[in-house]
Protein backbone atom coordinates (compact mmCIF):
# COMPACT_ATOMS: atom_id res chain seq x y z
CA UNK A 1 0.00 0.00 0.00
CA UNK A 2 1.03 3.48 -0.71
CA UNK A 3 2.15 5.69 2.63
CA UNK A 4 -0.74 7.92 2.35
CA UNK A 5 0.27 11.88 2.11
CA UNK A 6 -3.05 13.43 2.20
CA UNK A 7 -3.99 15.81 4.87
CA UNK A 8 -6.93 16.47 6.24
CA UNK A 9 -8.18 19.87 5.91
CA UNK A 10 -8.81 20.20 9.67
CA UNK A 11 -5.44 21.04 10.08
CA UNK A 12 -5.51 24.85 9.69
CA UNK A 13 -7.51 24.97 12.45
CA UNK A 14 -6.86 26.58 15.78
CA UNK A 15 -7.21 24.19 18.67
CA UNK A 16 -10.66 25.47 20.10
CA UNK A 17 -12.49 24.83 16.71
CA UNK A 18 -14.64 22.39 16.77
CA UNK A 19 -13.86 19.93 13.36
CA UNK A 20 -17.52 17.92 12.37
CA UNK A 21 -20.08 16.46 14.51
CA UNK A 22 -21.50 13.27 13.29
CA UNK A 23 -25.12 13.34 11.72
CA UNK A 24 -27.74 10.30 11.20
CA UNK A 25 -30.78 11.20 8.44
CA UNK A 26 -33.62 10.09 11.27
CA UNK A 27 -36.44 11.69 12.44
CA UNK A 28 -36.93 10.41 16.72
CA UNK A 29 -38.68 7.37 15.40
CA UNK A 30 -36.52 6.10 13.23
CA UNK A 31 -38.33 7.49 9.73
CA UNK A 32 -36.01 9.18 6.99
CA UNK A 33 -35.77 12.71 7.04
CA UNK A 34 -36.95 15.33 4.17
CA UNK A 35 -34.12 16.87 1.95
CA UNK A 36 -35.75 20.27 3.43
CA UNK A 37 -35.55 19.07 6.79
CA UNK A 38 -31.63 17.44 6.09
CA UNK A 39 -31.53 21.14 4.87
CA UNK A 40 -32.31 23.12 7.77
CA UNK A 41 -30.16 20.74 10.17
CA UNK A 42 -26.78 21.35 7.91
CA UNK A 43 -27.98 25.12 7.95
CA UNK A 44 -27.73 24.54 11.62
CA UNK A 45 -24.10 22.99 11.40
CA UNK A 46 -22.65 25.57 9.61
CA UNK A 47 -24.01 28.31 11.57
CA UNK A 48 -22.30 26.43 15.02
CA UNK A 49 -18.94 26.80 13.63
CA UNK A 50 -18.36 23.85 12.36
CA UNK A 51 -15.97 22.51 8.98
CA UNK A 52 -17.30 19.50 8.28
CA UNK A 53 -20.28 16.96 8.73
CA UNK A 54 -19.96 12.67 9.40
CA UNK A 55 -21.97 10.33 8.25
CA UNK A 56 -22.24 6.85 9.40
CA UNK A 57 -23.23 5.33 6.06
CA UNK A 58 -25.66 6.52 2.68
CA UNK A 59 -29.12 5.29 3.41
CA UNK A 60 -32.08 7.63 3.61
CA UNK A 61 -30.39 9.85 0.48
CA UNK A 62 -27.79 10.93 3.21
CA UNK A 63 -25.15 11.64 0.65
CA UNK A 64 -27.36 13.22 -2.16
CA UNK A 65 -29.16 15.24 0.75
CA UNK A 66 -26.37 16.06 2.75
CA UNK A 67 -23.74 17.25 0.18
CA UNK A 68 -26.12 19.59 -1.59
CA UNK A 69 -27.10 21.07 1.61
CA UNK A 70 -23.17 21.17 2.46
CA UNK A 71 -22.02 22.80 -0.16
CA UNK A 72 -24.64 26.15 -0.05
CA UNK A 73 -22.23 26.44 3.27
CA UNK A 74 -18.83 24.86 2.16
CA UNK A 75 -18.98 22.19 4.46
CA UNK A 76 -16.68 19.42 4.32
CA UNK A 77 -17.37 15.99 4.36
CA UNK A 78 -17.03 12.63 6.64
CA UNK A 79 -18.16 9.75 4.61
CA UNK A 80 -19.10 6.24 6.33
CA UNK A 81 -19.07 2.82 4.82
CA UNK A 82 -21.41 0.91 7.99
CA UNK A 83 -20.25 -2.75 8.02
CA UNK A 84 -22.45 -5.00 10.13
CA UNK A 85 -23.04 -8.35 11.57
CA UNK A 86 -23.38 -9.96 7.80
CA UNK A 87 -19.70 -9.02 7.45
CA UNK A 88 -17.51 -6.49 4.54
CA UNK A 89 -18.86 -8.98 1.64
CA UNK A 90 -22.80 -8.34 1.83
CA UNK A 91 -25.16 -6.82 -0.64
CA UNK A 92 -25.65 -3.62 2.21
CA UNK A 93 -21.89 -2.66 1.92
CA UNK A 94 -21.32 -3.44 -1.79
CA UNK A 95 -24.27 -1.48 -2.43
CA UNK A 96 -22.88 1.77 -0.32
CA UNK A 97 -19.72 1.74 -2.17
CA UNK A 98 -21.79 1.69 -5.16
CA UNK A 99 -23.60 4.66 -3.99
CA UNK A 100 -20.52 6.79 -3.29
CA UNK A 101 -18.82 6.10 -6.47
CA UNK A 102 -22.35 7.46 -8.33
CA UNK A 103 -22.52 10.45 -6.47
CA UNK A 104 -18.94 11.27 -6.70
CA UNK A 105 -19.34 10.48 -11.41
CA UNK A 106 -22.16 12.77 -11.17
CA UNK A 107 -20.22 16.06 -10.45
CA UNK A 108 -16.37 15.98 -10.87
CA UNK A 109 -15.89 17.96 -7.52
CA UNK A 110 -17.65 15.86 -5.29
CA UNK A 111 -14.27 14.44 -4.13
CA UNK A 112 -13.30 17.89 -3.65
CA UNK A 113 -15.49 17.81 -0.93
CA UNK A 114 -14.36 14.48 1.15
CA UNK A 115 -12.38 14.82 3.81
CA UNK A 116 -12.05 11.04 4.71
CA UNK A 117 -13.46 7.49 4.15
CA UNK A 118 -14.63 5.29 7.22
CA UNK A 119 -14.62 1.82 6.08
CA UNK A 120 -16.62 0.45 9.60
CA UNK A 121 -17.57 1.83 12.12
CA UNK A 122 -16.73 -0.28 15.44
CA UNK A 123 -16.74 -3.36 13.43
CA UNK A 124 -14.24 -5.42 15.13
CA UNK A 125 -15.70 -3.93 18.86
CA UNK A 126 -18.41 -6.00 18.00
CA UNK A 127 -17.03 -8.98 16.44
CA UNK A 128 -18.38 -8.54 13.11
CA UNK A 129 -15.02 -9.08 11.18
CA UNK A 130 -11.84 -10.30 12.10
CA UNK A 131 -8.50 -7.92 12.27
CA UNK A 132 -7.40 -9.52 8.67
CA UNK A 133 -10.88 -8.89 7.17
CA UNK A 134 -10.99 -5.94 7.75
CA UNK A 135 -7.57 -4.45 6.87
CA UNK A 136 -8.14 -6.27 3.71
CA UNK A 137 -11.79 -4.41 3.54
CA UNK A 138 -10.00 -1.41 4.15
CA UNK A 139 -7.98 -1.67 1.31
CA UNK A 140 -10.46 -2.79 -1.45
CA UNK A 141 -12.93 0.43 -0.24
CA UNK A 142 -9.59 2.51 -0.82
CA UNK A 143 -8.28 0.80 -4.06
CA UNK A 144 -11.96 0.86 -5.66
CA UNK A 145 -12.52 4.80 -4.27
CA UNK A 146 -9.32 5.46 -6.39
CA UNK A 147 -10.31 4.17 -9.27
CA UNK A 148 -13.35 6.33 -8.82
CA UNK A 149 -11.23 8.97 -8.42
CA UNK A 150 -10.97 9.81 -4.95
CA UNK A 151 -7.73 10.49 -3.72
CA UNK A 152 -8.07 11.19 -0.16
CA UNK A 153 -7.45 9.15 3.39
CA UNK A 154 -9.18 5.64 4.06
CA UNK A 155 -8.95 4.38 7.64
CA UNK A 156 -11.65 2.49 10.07
CA UNK A 157 -13.32 3.89 13.31
CA UNK A 158 -12.70 1.40 16.26
CA UNK A 159 -12.27 1.94 20.15
CA UNK A 160 -8.72 3.03 21.10
CA UNK A 161 -8.16 -0.45 23.48
CA UNK A 162 -9.14 -2.20 20.26
CA UNK A 163 -6.56 -0.32 17.85
CA UNK A 164 -4.22 -0.47 20.07
CA UNK A 165 -5.12 -4.44 20.74
CA UNK A 166 -4.75 -5.20 16.51
CA UNK A 167 -2.65 -3.01 15.41
CA UNK A 168 0.17 -5.10 14.18
CA UNK A 169 -3.27 -6.08 11.78
CA UNK A 170 -4.63 -2.75 10.62
CA UNK A 171 -1.75 -0.35 10.48
CA UNK A 172 -0.65 -0.87 7.14
CA UNK A 173 -3.99 -0.51 5.66
CA UNK A 174 -4.95 2.44 7.81
CA UNK A 175 -3.92 5.86 6.65
CA UNK A 176 -5.36 7.82 9.19
CA UNK A 177 -5.62 6.71 12.90
CA UNK A 178 -9.28 7.40 13.43
CA UNK A 179 -9.83 6.18 17.82
CA UNK A 180 -13.45 6.54 18.63
CA UNK A 181 -13.26 8.36 22.25
CA UNK A 182 -15.89 8.27 24.51
CA UNK A 183 -14.53 9.42 28.30
CA UNK A 184 -18.10 8.54 29.61
CA UNK A 185 -17.59 4.94 29.41
CA UNK A 186 -14.26 5.21 31.37
CA UNK A 187 -15.68 4.45 35.24
CA UNK A 188 -12.76 6.71 36.87
CA UNK A 189 -13.44 9.66 34.10
CA UNK A 190 -15.48 12.68 35.59
CA UNK A 191 -17.18 15.21 33.34
CA UNK A 192 -14.94 17.78 34.15
CA UNK A 193 -11.56 15.68 33.32
CA UNK A 194 -13.35 14.14 29.89
CA UNK A 195 -10.93 17.18 27.90
CA UNK A 196 -7.44 15.86 29.45
CA UNK A 197 -8.46 12.03 29.26
CA UNK A 198 -9.40 12.25 25.57
CA UNK A 199 -5.85 14.21 25.11
CA UNK A 200 -4.04 11.65 26.81
CA UNK A 201 -5.58 8.95 24.44
CA UNK A 202 -4.86 10.86 21.47
CA UNK A 203 -1.34 10.65 22.53
CA UNK A 204 -1.61 7.15 23.08
CA UNK A 205 -3.10 6.40 19.59
CA UNK A 206 -0.69 8.43 18.15
CA UNK A 207 2.12 6.19 19.28
CA UNK A 208 0.78 3.41 17.01
CA UNK A 209 2.01 2.41 13.54
CA UNK A 210 5.47 4.10 14.38
CA UNK A 211 4.14 7.41 15.11
CA UNK A 212 3.90 8.68 12.04
CA UNK A 213 0.28 8.76 10.80
CA UNK A 214 -2.67 11.77 11.73
CA UNK A 215 -5.08 11.28 14.35
CA UNK A 216 -8.98 12.22 14.10
CA UNK A 217 -10.90 11.49 16.92
CA UNK A 218 -14.47 10.48 16.11
CA UNK A 219 -17.39 9.89 18.33
CA UNK A 220 -16.13 12.15 20.87
CA UNK A 221 -19.35 13.61 23.64
CA UNK A 222 -21.00 12.80 26.71
CA UNK A 223 -24.57 12.38 27.30
CA UNK A 224 -27.06 14.24 28.67
CA UNK A 225 -28.90 11.76 30.68
CA UNK A 226 -29.06 8.30 31.89
CA UNK A 227 -27.47 5.97 34.39
CA UNK A 228 -24.00 7.03 36.16
CA UNK A 229 -20.90 4.86 35.53
CA UNK A 230 -18.37 5.36 38.27
CA UNK A 231 -17.87 8.83 38.27
CA UNK A 232 -18.76 9.28 35.13
CA UNK A 233 -22.01 11.07 35.63
CA UNK A 234 -24.37 12.07 32.71
CA UNK A 235 -26.58 14.68 32.69
CA UNK A 236 -26.96 18.37 30.76
CA UNK A 237 -24.86 20.27 33.48
CA UNK A 238 -21.54 17.28 32.90
CA UNK A 239 -22.46 17.28 29.13
CA UNK A 240 -21.46 20.78 28.65
CA UNK A 241 -18.84 20.67 30.87
CA UNK A 242 -17.13 17.85 28.91
CA UNK A 243 -17.81 18.98 25.85
CA UNK A 244 -16.06 22.08 26.44
CA UNK A 245 -13.13 20.75 27.99
CA UNK A 246 -13.10 18.58 24.65
CA UNK A 247 -13.49 21.04 22.48
CA UNK A 248 -10.86 23.22 24.22
CA UNK A 249 -8.28 20.20 24.37
CA UNK A 250 -8.82 18.31 20.91
CA UNK A 251 -11.47 20.30 19.08
CA UNK A 252 -9.60 20.69 15.89
CA UNK A 253 -8.74 17.25 16.01
CA UNK A 254 -12.35 15.63 16.57
CA UNK A 255 -15.68 14.94 15.41
CA UNK A 256 -18.08 15.14 18.08
CA UNK A 257 -21.30 12.91 18.48
CA UNK A 258 -23.68 13.74 17.73
CA UNK A 259 -26.34 16.32 16.29
CA UNK A 260 -29.05 15.27 18.16
CA UNK A 261 -30.50 13.45 20.13
CA UNK A 262 -31.01 9.62 18.37
CA UNK A 263 -34.68 8.83 19.73
CA UNK A 264 -34.83 5.58 17.71
CA UNK A 265 -31.63 3.82 19.05
CA UNK A 266 -31.54 1.22 21.87
CA UNK A 267 -30.85 2.71 24.90
CA UNK A 268 -28.01 0.38 25.13
CA UNK A 269 -25.94 0.66 28.41
CA UNK A 270 -26.21 2.79 31.06
CA UNK A 271 -29.27 4.26 28.76
CA UNK A 272 -27.21 6.56 27.40
CA UNK A 273 -27.36 5.70 23.64
CA UNK A 274 -30.25 8.23 22.78
CA UNK A 275 -29.08 11.14 24.56
CA UNK A 276 -25.73 12.27 22.81
CA UNK A 277 -26.99 15.53 21.23
CA UNK A 278 -25.18 18.55 21.16
CA UNK A 279 -25.19 21.05 18.77
CA UNK A 280 -26.92 23.38 20.72
CA UNK A 281 -23.96 23.10 22.89
CA UNK A 282 -21.88 25.00 20.35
Amino acid sequence: MKEATDSISHTSLSSSSPYAITYTPYTSSGTCKTASQVATDVTTIARKGFTAIQLYATDCNALPHVSAAARKHTLRLILGIYVDASGTHSGIVQEQLRTITSWAASSPSHWETVDLIIAGNEALFNDFVSPSDLATFINHVRNTLHRAGYEGPVTTAEPVNVLRQHAAALCDALDVLAPNLHPFFHNDVAAQDAGSFALEQMALVKGLCGGGKEVLALEVGWPSRGARNGVAVPGVVEQKTAVRGMVSAIGARASFVSFEDDGWRDPGDFGVEQAWGCVELF
